[in-house]
């Protein structure tokens, strides 16, 4: 009996140090600080499952993702900068402040935010009912 303790000690301390070396590359590798704390966590607290589950899916599958989303910001970067400059956003929306957005969101929407609307201003209470 005592022989299967130490055997299910032995093997708890193991998943326990692979859990910790298994937290500490999410820590330096993962791509977000929200889901390298919760790779630490998972990993230390509870071993087993999680690192069957961070073995599978934890590590970082996109190895060029990093490469790719530099490669892009370098190709739309200058472009949106060029667009910037030759259109500022208060000549662009046709002023500053809320009335400039809206005006830049119906050239966007290329709709009026009024369209087909109409208002009537009523003086008198029997106008309103009739």
């Amino acid at each position: 009996m005592a022989s299967e303790w130490a055997f299910f000690g032995v093997a708890y301390l193991a998943l326990e140090i692979l859990g910790i070396a298994a937290a500490f590359h999410a820590v330096l590798h993962a791509r977000t600080a929200q889901g390298a704390t919760a790779w630490a966590i998972a990993l230390v607290g509870f071993p087993l499952i999680p690192l069957l589950l961070y073995a599978a899916i934890g590590r970082t599958k996109f190895e060029g993702y990093v490469a790719a989303r530099a490669e892009d910001d370098r190709e739309v970067v200058p472009v949106v900068h060029r667009l910037m400059r030759s259109n500022p956003p208060e000549t662009a929306a046709g002023g500053t402040g809320a009335a400039g957005a809206f005006r830049t969101l119906e050239k966007l929407a290329q709709m009026s935010f009024t369209g087909s609307n109409q208002g009537l201003l009523l003086i008198d209470g029997r106008a309103t009912f009739d």
